[in-house]
């Protein structure tokens, strides 16, 4: 009997101690987990072409890593990370969208790393015969600008307002008055000029790519009327790949990262201090 009663408690102590062994090995396994190598970005649409090829170097330079972006206008990125969207890295065209994602504790710091400013386009056979800024407001054509919450439709009204201080108080309303269509990011902005839907359309002067520019014409906004805007970068709090985002982050400021931002003519931070404004 007195046999029977140890072999019983043996074999409890045994599978109370695996038992153990088991949940302690999987607690340490879960501990060390490694972080998965990838990042997600969220960035403002203006980035699409700078920052694929940065995603491209990234990748390269980080052999297993994988970047995925997702562009849109600054207002709709941010509605996406205040629902809960899993981002890692929040990239604003607008200081106004990314104060708003930094009040509400979804980030909390932010850091300019490029800037841009805006040109008026027009097709390559400008059928409304635009030639300034100044004839804007003196002629019937199609405009397409960004909605008035979209970064490059807010600056856009900014340049307006600018010029009406030597063109007259009536300036911006008469300007405004040949709007066709309104849209939700630059690029769509730019890409109704190239498709010829449009007659003329503001937008960043980034926005005329290579293969743009052969359907539409620049006319520069002239620069005591125009604006800088300023392109800022976060990690956002609840980032699922931490370690990954702040290295996608680090190399957006890298000598590297800031020669790409260059190439797509943005100006640089090292360019910004030079010019000491």
């Amino acid at each position: 009997m007195k046999r029977t009663v140890i072999a019983i408690s043996l074999v409890l102590i045994t599978v109370v101690l695996a038992a153990c062994g088991k949940t302690s090995s999987a607690g340490t396994a879960g501990q060390g987990a490694a972080e998965p190598k990838e990042v997600t970005v969220f960035a403002a649409a203006q980035l699409t072409e700078s920052w694929t090829e940065m995603k491209t170097a990234f990748e390269r330079k980080n052999p297993g890593v994988k970047v995925t972006l997702n562009f849109a206008g600054s207002q709709i990125i941010r509605t996406q990370i205040e629902q809960g969207a899993p981002a890692d890295v929040f990239a604003s065209a607008s200081l106004e969208h990314m104060d708003a994602v930094i009040k509400q504790g979804l980030a909390t710091d932010q850091k300019p790393f490029s800037f841009n400013s805006l040109a008026v386009l027009v097709p390559k056979n400008n059928p409304a015969q635009i030639t300034s800024l100044k004839d804007l407001a003196d002629k019937h054509y199609r405009l397409v600008v960004g909605v008035p919450e979209v970064p490059i439709g807010y600056y856009a009204r900014q340049v307006l307002d600018n010029a009406s201080k030597e063109y007259g108080p009536t300036y911006k309303a008469k300007v405004l008055a040949n709007v066709a269509s309104l849209e939700t990011d630059t690029k769509k902005v730019a890409s109704r000029v190239s498709l010829g839907q449009a007659d003329v359309s503001i937008a960043y002067v980034t926005d005329v790519t290579p293969k743009m520019a052969a359907s539409v014409t620049v006319i520069p906004v002239p620069d005591q009327f125009n604006v800088l805007s300023t392109n800022t970068v976060t990690v956002l709090t609840r980032a699922p790949h931490p370690t990954w985002a702040k290295q996608w982050v680090d190399f957006v400021f890298s000598d590297e990262g800031q020669a790409i931002m260059a190439k797509y003519q943005f100006v640089t931070v090292a360019q910004k201090a030079k010019m000491g404004k």
